[in-house]
């Protein structure tokens, strides 16, 4: 759940972020489509897809950006699949997984999950959940040939239930159990998997006029019992910051970005303990893990001017470096993602037109290498807002 909060100071602040052009022109989607001259042209960059939310107010519904590289430059497929009109991808798609060279793509608004062949780049099937009482996939966690995935209330049974976590079975696309995760939990969102437990963040109130109330907590389940059979004790919940939306781990360390109320609290990043005690690490507004560090981009959402790319010690926010120069980043960020086997960074922006973010212009990529060179930049389609390392076939 990203929320743009991009004040007069900010954007005079993020200028130099703005891609160079004269004060007439529109600056460039695709700012520095050729790698630098001195990087070395075996670099790696290995295939990634980019989710482009497209803009709900302008209804322009969703799309996928599929890159290789070809050792010079980014090669982009864009699918929108919009040849039929049951198989646009529809508007703010908002969740990726892969799974046997499948794309299952969380589309919350359309109130399913479209499966897309990765060779074909085509829908071969969909999850659909108009008769159930949970809806709208928010995010969605693939283990051992199980889908994990948050969902909404369908609003008749909020002051009951609230929201669900729902498992599926990958291959037989047949819901196995599902769990309401708390009493006015209306809005469960970030999930992961850690050994035999789900973490998934969620808050009881999501207005801001109620300050995020009680919308502290990440609840720990065992994915291994009966759920419905479980005791609501059982659900563990561990209290961390306000307005927990995403999870992220690196199969040990868990850390939580809790993005504040975007007035008083500004986002943080906690983490999950050994001992299952939330505790804050840093400040940031996106991050991502690997197996030393957590990579952080302090953005002007959150109140950042100008904006920070920081990568620290997993076990030590005090040790801390620059992931990237900031005099090499993006205009504004709007997703991260680090390729584990090469280390490169790929980070996604919007346009910034005018001191504001455009929500009607094709965003764009960069690829950094794991010492913070600029590789390569491609254009993306609107609001890159997720992305997706492809695993090697």
């Amino acid at each position: 759940m990203k929320k743009i909060f991009y004040s007069l100071l900010v954007a005079v602040a993020s200028v130099s972020f703005i891609s160079c052009s004269s004060n007439n022109d529109e600056p460039e989607p695709n700012p520095n489509p050729n790698p630098d001259p001195d990087s070395p042209t075996e670099t790696t960059i290995n295939n990634f897809v980019v989710l482009n939310r497209g803009s709900k107010d302008n209804k322009i519904n969703g799309s996928l950006s599929y890159f290789t590289y070809d050792g010079n430059l980014l090669n982009t497929t864009l699918t929108a699949f919009e040849d039929k009109d049951d198989s646009s991808l529809g508007v703010n798609p908002n969740a990726m997984a892969v799974y046997d060279n499948k794309l299952f793509v969380c589309i919350n608004e359309a109130n399913r999950i479209d499966i897309i062949d990765m060779d074909t780049k085509q829908k071969v099937n969909q999850i659909t959940f108009e008769d159930q009482k949970f809806q709208h996939p928010r995010q969605i966690w693939i283990d051992e040939d199980k889908a994990y995935i948050s969902m909404y209330d369908d609003g008749s049974e909020v002051s009951v239930s609230g929201g669900y976590v729902v498992q599926y079975d990958c291959k037989t696309l047949e819901m196995l159990q599902y769990l309401p995760v708390g009493k006015y939990c209306n809005k469960p969102d970030g999930i992961v998997v850690v050994g035999n437990f789900l973490y998934i963040a969620y808050n009881k109130n999501l207005a801001i006029e109620d300050g995020f109330e009680d919308g502290t907590t990440v609840i720990r389940l065992d994915k291994r019992t009966d759920w419905l059979s479980a005791p609501e004790d059982q659900r563990e919940p561990i209290t961390v910051g306000l307005n927990p939306t995403d999870v992220v781990t690196n199969g040990t360390e868990i850390f939580v970005l809790c993005e504040g109320d975007g007035v008083k609290t500004r986002s943080q990043i906690w983490k999950i303990t050994d001992n299952y005690v939330g505790k804050f690490f840093v400040e940031g507004s996106m991050m991502k893990v690997d197996d030393k560090y957590l990579y952080v981009i302090n953005n002007p959402k959150n109140g950042v001017s100008p904006i920070t790319y920081k990568r620290y010690s997993v076990v030590d926010p005090n040790d801390v470096t620059d992931m990237i120069d900031p005099e090499d980043g993006v205009e504004y960020p709007t997703s991260l993602a680090i390729d584990n086997e090469t280390g490169n960074i790929i980070i996604g922006s919007a346009i910034v037109k005018d001191g504001d973010v455009s929500n009607t212009s094709n965003g764009y990529v960069n690829v950094y290498s794991k010492e913070g060179k600029k590789l390569v930049s491609g254009e993306t389609g609107i609001d890159p807002f997720d992305i997706l390392v492809l695993p090697k076939k």
